[in-house]
């Protein structure tokens, strides 16, 4: 759906992909990128030769590339090591008939869970799939939180620390309880479940086999990540590892540091074309006054404007 005709478009302009690769080092000679070593399926090393590199990979590979000579070259690659890795994971859930687009569930002291109703995000009716017996399927995003240290609702126990069967239990009362699901549970109607393909089930218990810079929460981005474009004038870095403006690993965030990462290699190049536009996620300045007076007015234990019920003065306040 997203991934082949995207493909296709790089590759009818002359890309070429060369899967299950593992890139295992960056050579450098006086202050630039000579080449990249990279390992094959097979196990051999191909040196890969280049005018400029783009590494975009999770934090804690950008940690293992990052030698010392790298290092001494530019000090901000230092920043790869706040790349907190966070665990989000999930399951989906199929139906015979399910009416849900997007949602979230955030109880206090509960599971944090995102939901979205496939068959309606792609509005395709799924029977054409599997079995065919599910006409529609949830997807169930867990964060870190939820997964280690949040006891749930029925067996008082994070969900890694559950069994199979008692996961799907506990997914169903939670679903019912913080979604309205319970229809959707009507007998006949829910037919099957699955894990993700990054949570993995053995005689041990769950697993997540993937990480991902930061949650959803954006717990991760709170001290500086390496930068898109830093002191070595042929590497660039990009993903959701890396600083972006939303602080979290996301589609959004790893768009926006491939685009810086493009406009440094024209830069670089010399190139007189086009920049990539660059998305902007701060606040409309046209509400920067109204923001402002909202700060002066809660730090007096004033009430917004545009509020009927007046806040708690803030601690200290006077």
């Amino acid at each position: 759906m997203w991934f082949d005709p995207w493909a296709g478009y790089l590759e009818s302009h002359g890309a070429s992909f060369n899967l299950r690769h593992t890139l295992t080092r960056l050579n450098m000679d006086n202050g630039r990128i000579t080449g990249a070593t990279v390992q094959d399926p097979s196990g051999r090393t191909i040196d890969v030769a280049a005018d400029y590199f783009v590494v975009a990979i999770p934090g804690d590979k950008m940690q293992n590339l990052f030698t010392p000579d790298l290092l001494a070259a530019d000090g901000g690659l230092h920043d790869a090591w706040n790349v907190v890795p966070a665990y989000e994971t999930g399951f989906q859930l199929f139906f015979r008939e399910l009416d849900i687009t997007l949602g979230a569930i955030a109880p206090e002291n509960g599971w944090y869970m995102f939901l979205g109703g496939v068959n309606a995000i792609w509005q395709r009716d799924l029977r054409q799939y599997g079995s065919g017996q599910a006409g529609a399927a949830l997807d169930i995003e867990i964060f870190s939180t939820s997964l280690f240290s949040v006891p749930g609702i029925v067996y008082g126990k994070p969900m890694l620390q559950l069994t199979r069967e008692e996961t799907i239990v506990e997914l169903r009362e939670n679903l019912i309880r913080y979604a309205g699901m319970a229809d959707a549970f009507r007998p006949g109607n829910f037919v099957g479940w699955t894990p993700h393909t990054t949570l993995q089930w053995s005689n041990s218990g769950w697993e997540v086999t993937d990480t991902r810079a930061g949650d959803a929460l954006g717990n991760a981005g709170r001290r500086p990540r390496p930068s898109p474009i830093g002191s070595i004038p042929n590497l660039f870095l990009a993903g959701g590892s890396v600083r972006n403006s939303t602080s979290v690993d996301s589609r959004e965030s790893a768009m926006e540091t491939a685009r810086i990462a493009v406009n440094g290699i024209l830069d670089q190049s010399g190139v007189r074309e086009d920049r990539c536009w660059l998305p902007d996620y701060s606040p409309p300045k046209l509400l920067e006054g109204i923001r402002a007076e909202d700060d002066r007015r809660y730090a007096v234990g004033l009430p917004n404007i545009f509020d009927v019920v007046a806040p708690a003065p803030m601690l200290g306040a006077r």
